[in-house]
């Protein structure tokens, strides 16, 4: 896909790895903030970004990779970085974010790191999704070149459209399409973004 001049080498050095974006995430929340002091840092979002954190740590146990995506990942003989535009306060990164990571493990050639979307406005404009800036977006890198070699994102098939339904609702309750949101998560249990990976890597 070429190379993008917002992606350079100072900025993947300074990228967090997953320790430190746990880290950052639990820092900010014990000063009542959450990253990017996104909506004020109301109540109702600290509090969801907390659950946030119990989603990651659920993700992390539940997540059992297929056969299809082992193979399409230990075939990979290239070395690539796997860039992840997020928040912590975002619900579907929360969701998705385990499975990048497992992902990432079964590969010594791969690495994955994370930068957040309000602090990196130019790098989130380069990967807009339909002119919108979607979160978790993946970006897959050569290590060597920093060239892009794929875009995933922001959450599969089913919740985008869900997403989509939402915000072209006219009676739009937010409660509500969480609730569903993540329920859908919670069934799923990574299937689909591993078919999505699986033919995205290929």
């Amino acid at each position: 896909m070429g190379n993008t001049s917002v992606i350079t080498k100072t900025l993947i050095q300074k990228a967090l790895n997953y320790t430190e974006y746990r880290s950052l995430i639990n820092e900010l929340l014990a000063e009542n903030r959450v990253t990017g002091d996104f909506m004020k840092n109301n109540d109702w979002m600290l509090e969801y970004t907390k659950q946030n954190n119990h989603r990651m740590d659920r993700g992390s146990t539940v997540f059992k990779a297929t056969d299809a995506l082992k193979e399409t990942i230990t075939s990979i003989s290239e070395p690539w970085i796997w860039l992840v535009i997020t928040e912590g306060w975002c619900g579907d990164a929360a969701q998705i974010i385990p499975a990048f990571v497992k992902m990432v493990d079964l590969n010594p050639k791969f690495s994955i790191k994370f930068i957040l979307r309000d602090a990196h406005p130019k790098v989130m404009d380069a990967f807009l999704t339909n002119g919108s800036r979607a979160i978790p977006k993946l970006v897959v890198l050569n290590t060597n070149t920093l060239e892009v070699m794929g875009t995933w994102g922001p959450r599969p098939a089913v919740p985008q459209q869900m997403t989509e339904d939402y915000k072209n609702n006219a009676d739009k309750n937010f409660d509500k399409y969480v609730e569903v949101l993540h329920n859908w998560y919670n069934e799923d249990r990574f299937e689909s973004i591993q078919k999505e990976l699986v033919e995205c890597l290929k």
